[in-house]
């Protein structure tokens, strides 16, 4: 199965926190060198391009930080049962400015309930981190809340939404595994920013050597191209190829939350096995998740308890390790699974014709 990844996640010991300053400060670095020299040699008009190329510089920086930066490793690659109590899709606002187009779900996990209404978000998740066989997913590790990270694990806690456009919820709260089938848009938007920042620095370089009027004419007109090159891509950036179930599982369809309150349990939704790299989120409140899913398949649909089957997910693993196995690939790829003609023609002898 095919599946999309442009996150990398880092191991506690190289995490360094990233607040909006760092990422700022980041974004200057090239901007005292192109300042002493257009200070020097430029005509005026070429500040617009220093201007210009701090911006870049600034995308690239949040962009490298939301890919590269901000998960932090857990343990490698982890799987789960859980219903799909939430989903948050890719908006597909036209001039939405915010590139994370990931198609997020949060997964109640096996054994849970939907939250008790009387209790508080500390109190659901302190159950959900208790509850077997997946509670330790949502639990705060070792490694994340000791140094370096130092950081806490509140937990994802979000509703089983219940309005006009969701009437099938129960309008419980509870805690859950969050998980993401990955977007490329701030993927996008780097590559975009990276072009218009090569733009940039062309423009100033041409603002600085040229002879007047040649300096501003190219300059400012490579400056332009590159601002163009930000605008436009980055809004196309958030239509290009945008996180979705499709990804990991070409046959899954449509993913369901609840249908039906039945009395605040809850029924008809999703229950799916994931399969993904298990990571900590650090630019939010504090959460561990799947990110990126790598594996996504309907199991069953939840009819408000949970059924008696512990090794079910012990055979859904086992099945996905089989089909992925070094034996299974080779004899995919022998001569008589390679067909030329029909069966009916070729049989299914080892000699096959050619």
């Amino acid at each position: 199965m095919a599946f999309e990844h442009y996150t990398r996640c880092i191991q506690p010991v190289d995490f360094v926190p990233r607040d909006a300053a760092l990422i700022i400060g980041r974004s200057l670095i090239l901007a005292p060198f192109a300042a002493i020299f257009t200070l020097a040699l430029g005509d005026p008009l070429c500040w617009i391009l220093v201007g210009e190329i701090v911006a870049m510089s600034a995308v690239i920086a949040y962009c490298r930080n939301w890919l590269y930066e901000r998960l932090i490793c857990l343990g490698g690659d982890r799987d789960t049962i859980g219903v799909v109590g939430h989903i948050s899709p890719p908006s597909d606002a036209l001039l939405d400015f915010d590139w994370d187009d990931d198609y997020s779900i949060t997964l109640l996990l096996e054994n849970c309930e939907f939250g008790d209404p009387a209790k508080t978000d500390q109190q659901l998740q302190a159950e959900a981190e208790a509850t077997l066989p997946s509670g330790e997913l949502i639990k705060g590790q070792p490694g994340i809340f000791n140094p370096p990270v130092n950081r806490q694990t509140p937990g994802y806690i979000t509703e089983d939404v219940h309005d006009d456009e969701h009437p099938g919820g129960t309008g419980k709260r509870f805690a859950g595994l969050h998980a993401e089938f990955e977007g490329a848009g701030n993927y996008n938007l780097l590559q975009v920013a990276q072009a218009g920042l090569a733009f940039s620095v062309a423009g100033l370089i041409a603002c600085l050597a040229l002879p007047f009027p040649a300096d501003l004419i190219i300059g400012l007109a490579l400056g332009i191209l590159g601002l163009l090159a930000l605008i436009i891509g980055g809004i196309i950036s958030n239509f290009v190829r945008p996180g979705s179930p499709d990804d990991a599982n070409p046959d899954i369809g449509e993913l369901h939350t609840n249908t039906d309150p039945n009395d605040g349990k809850g029924a008809g939704a999703d229950i799916v096995y994931v399969q993904g790299t298990w990571v900590y989120d650090s630019l939010h409140e504090g959460w561990n998740e799947i990110h990126p899913i790598k594996i996504c398949t309907k199991v069953g649909t939840w009819t408000g308890e949970w059924e008696p089957d512990p090794v079910v997910i012990l055979r859904i693993r086992q099945g996905f390790q089989e089909a992925q196995s070094n034996q299974t690939r080779a004899n995919q790829a022998r001569p008589e699974h390679q067909w030329r003609v029909h069966p009916d023609l070729d049989g299914c002898a080892t000699i096959v014709i050619e």
